[in-house]
């Protein structure tokens, strides 16, 4: 019988906030599953303290995405263009 594995939920925050940076802009839905499943956990270990939409200038770090998550209109207002561009806390 193998020994039981185990991670730390700060690493799959980590990873999961990577993969949701550096996805192509058209898996919108698999960034909102990763967002889901990582909530979940963070709620559930108690870890959990927000989110951030990724601005234009976290998403010129990327390697495939260029939709950013919010920015400033031309009126001052938040604009939250892709909702599945999180960063977690």
């Amino acid at each position: 019988m193998s020994k039981r594995k185990t991670i730390k939920i700060e690493d799959l925050k980590n990873e999961i906030n990577e993969m949701i940076l550096n996805t192509a802009d058209e898996y919108q839905k698999e960034r909102r599953g990763m967002a889901a499943v990582l909530e979940t956990f963070l709620h559930k270990t108690g870890n959990y303290v927000g989110f951030t939409f990724l601005t234009s200038g976290e998403m010129s770090k990327s390697s495939l995405g260029k939709s950013v998550g919010q920015y400033i209109d031309n009126y001052g207002n938040w604009v939250v263009d892709d909702d599945s561009r999180r960063k977690y806390f």
